[in-house]
């Protein structure tokens, strides 16, 4: 048993990754780097890149997350 618990330490070690250490993440690997929000619709013109990018390469994913959705309204909006 304790050959067991003396590896897989080791193991979670290489899997996981402290949130009090610098670098990159996945999350901002995904988005790019966070830019400050502009005042002259920049900041909503750049989401709308991403969005549309996004759908582009992953068209299933966001049809499934808008039917989500929209059921999710649905249940809300339901007089039941």
């Amino acid at each position: 048993m304790s050959e067991i618990a003396e590896g897989a330490g080791p193991a979670l070690a290489t899997h996981t990754k402290d949130a009090s250490t610098p670098g990159p993440t996945l999350a901002s690997a995904a988005t790019g780097a966070a830019l400050p929000a502009g005042n002259d619709g920049e900041t909503i013109a750049r989401l709308l890149k991403q969005v549309t990018d996004f759908v582009q390469r992953q068209p299933f994913a966001s049809m499934a997350a808008c039917m989500v959705g929209g059921l999710l309204c649905g249940r809300m909006h339901s007089r039941r």
